[in-house]
């Protein structure tokens, strides 16, 4: 309402404008003043003598000569004392400085009384370990100390080998094809796979390799959108059409690829037995930003807060699938299904016997399918689990339910088992048992030398999305990977004007010193 009432005010306001323009002279708005004083006047004018019965103390107390005795105290003052000088300018500067730190004093005092001290939770470790044991029963709580000066342990292929044999353990995992990972190819990570899941499928991130593929020198849309429609590729054949169109764009950029097995980035090569297509590794990038600000918390405060958060997040989900989804496959299962039911219509079914058949598309292109099998040529039914328009088009030639031909996987009742496992609470702190273990003592990391960054690093050229708060300086940044320095002086590549070696000996022939040494940083 408040809205719409500024902008009548802005079209009446203009509209009087318009009239002073036309009339080619001042327009005169004395009556309209009358007018309004009198309806003040008229609508005012019976509170006078409340507005009498206001005043009349003051004027009892003396207010007019109050207001004297004021006005003659400040010109005794003197108008001097109304100038700031500049020392007066530079100690409120600096007051304000002590207060800066002040408040930033006060706030970690106040995140320590909350969150607890670091190196006091640290003592209290192998008490909470014990705590989670007592409360959770079967769980694997891990808690090693080590003689290190720096008790720093980096990613590196030991550390994965270590965290990876622990999980296969955990999982008890013995048929290692039936397992698919996939990472980012952090440092170390393939190599510790191949010695702990030398029989699991490995994919990597495409995110993470049209990033690399960037830093190669090879950016733009044309780059991007042939990566994508190599990876999205579900067939060799097109797989290999879509390479083709990429050496079209450059030479060197499909030759980039040579040792990227496909099977690691492409659905072409992807396995069918895991029922997923999945190029993104969103759900560890979601998991991660959702515990952003507790990660940076003291140890315990830290790991109840994680633990908190999966505790209510599974439990939501229980109670999500118990009263909300009454049908049998998942939501977010469904609405694919009804997009691709929507795409049946390009598709013409040509039935060979009662679980086979021949389907012609539109775009001249005919594949088969196999019901019994649960298969399509075009592997999407396989890769994903769920029928594409052609296998749908079948199974409503045969008028057969379609909820029928969606893997298990994807079903409510899968849904709920596996989330029936539950986190349960812990004790408050006053409740833990002592440990018969000597506390360790909290690693030396030190202090960075200056904030430690929070926001994930974003790539050259990337945006930040609605709703994300990003510096201007980290999202429009881009970086000269890739690019050529040139010489202003002698033209030579590989250094710039300012450490020419000719510059420096034309500046010895003027009687000048030399520069000071700096660093060089070869591109």
């Amino acid at each position: 309402m408040f809205e719409e009432d500024v902008g009548h005010v802005g079209e009446d306001v203009g509209a009087v404008g318009e009239d002073k323009e036309n009339s080619g002279g001042d327009v005169d708005d004395s009556d309209d003043l009358l007018d309004s004083d009198y309806d003040m006047e008229k609508e005012w004018g019976d509170d006078d003598q409340m507005f009498q019965r206001n005043i009349d103390p003051w004027i009892e107390l003396g207010g007019d000569d109050n207001i004297e005795q004021e006005s003659s105290d400040s010109n005794e003052t003197g108008e001097d004392d109304l100038v700031a000088s500049d020392d007066d300018l530079d100690e409120h500067r600096f007051s304000n400085e002590d207060d800066e730190d002040q408040a930033y004093r006060a706030k970690k005092k106040a995140l320590k009384a909350i969150e607890g001290s670091p190196d006091y939770q640290y003592t209290r470790l192998w008490d909470y370990a014990d705590e989670l044991r007592r409360t959770n029963p079967g769980s694997t709580i891990i808690l090693g100390t080590e003689d290190d000066s720096d008790g720093v342990r980096f990613k590196n292929k030991e550390t994965w080998e270590w965290f990876l044999t622990v999980l296969k353990n955990d999982l008890e995992i013995v048929n290692e094809h039936e397992f698919t990972f996939m990472s980012d190819k952090q440092k170390g990570l393939i190599l510790a796979f191949e010695e702990v899941f030398p029989g699991s499928d490995h994919r990597f991130c495409v995110r993470h390799l049209l990033y690399n593929f960037k830093i190669a020198g090879y950016r733009g849309m044309a780059f991007k959108n042939a990566l994508w429609s190599a990876a999205k590729a579900t067939t060799v054949n097109e797989f290999k059409l879509r390479m083709q169109e990429l050496r079209q764009l450059d030479e060197s950029a499909e030759e980039w690829f040579h040792d990227k097995p496909p099977v690691q980035w492409t659905r072409s090569h992807f396995s069918e037995y895991p029922k997923c297509d999945m190029l993104l590794n969103n759900v560890c990038e979601v998991f991660n930003s959702n515990i952003l600000d507790a990660r940076k918390k003291p140890i315990i405060t830290m790991l109840e807060w994680i633990r908190q958060y999966l505790m209510k997040r599974l439990q939501e989900n229980r109670d999500r699938a118990e009263s909300k989804w009454q049908s049998r496959l998942c939501p977010k299962i469904r609405t694919i299904i009804e997009k691709y039911v929507a795409k049946v219509g390009d598709c013409i079914p040509i039935k060979a016997d009662n679980r086979h058949y021949q389907i012609s598309v539109n775009d001249e292109n005919q594949y088969c399918v196999d019901l019994s099998e649960r298969s399509c040529t075009c592997r999407k039914w396989g890769l994903s689990g769920i029928p594409y328009k052609h296998a749908i088009s079948a199974i409503f030639d045969q008028r057969e339910v379609l909820e029928d031909y969606v893997d298990e996987c994807y079903s409510v009742d899968t849904y709920k088992r596996v989330y029936a496992p539950a986190i349960m609470g812990i004790n408050g702190e006053h409740l833990w048992g002592d440990s018969m273990y000597i506390p360790p003592l909290p690693p030396n990391f030190g202090r960075g030398a200056s904030r430690p960054a929070k926001a994930r690093r974003m790539e050259p050229g990337e945006t930040a999305k609605k709703g994300k708060k990003r510096r201007r300086r980290q999202v429009q940044k881009l970086r000269r990977q890739g690019t050529t320095v040139i010489c202003r002086k002698c033209g030579v590549e590989g250094h710039n004007s300012t450490t020419c070696s000719q510059g420096r000996e034309e500046t010895a022939q003027d009687g000048q010193s030399d520069p000071p040494n700096r660093t060089i940083c070869v591109l």
